[in-house]
């Protein structure tokens, strides 16, 4: 509350009262349209309450979303997922990532793995 002081006048206390009441109906706004996109279907989810309904680890919610798999949305700092665009990614075919060719040092390092057992230094 605003306390009133003999070193404020009436134009002080009207344009607190004034911005009070602006914060106020901005507050309402937004609670109105969360209530509204929640009902909509459009539920943000954290990276974890997605990772559970996709039974994955957090990290990798994180790196289908750096991928681009995923659009995500910051509020602040942390990611949020909508259900919608979640359930979208789950549904969506399922594309293995191709690796890059071997060179020649990755090969042999590949095979003498395949062949000894150990990787290539380790005795």
């Amino acid at each position: 509350m605003i306390m009133k002081t003999a070193a404020m006048n009436t134009s002080d206390v009207t344009a607190a009262a004034a911005l009070r009441e602006l914060v106020r109906e901005v507050v309402r706004e937004e609670l109105a349209a969360e209530r509204e996109a929640k009902t909509n279907g459009a539920e943000l989810l954290t990276t974890t309450e997605a990772s559970v309904i996709a039974k994955v680890r957090p990290a990798t919610i994180r790196e289908w979303i750096a991928g681009g798999v995923l659009p995500a949305r910051r509020l602040g700092r942390s990611l949020r997922v909508s259900r919608a665009d979640l359930d979208a990614a789950l549904s969506g075919p399922r594309v293995r990532v191709q690796d890059k060719p071997l060179g020649p040092k990755e090969k042999a390092r590949r095979d003498h793995l395949i062949l000894v057992g150990k990787p290539v230094g380790k005795r």
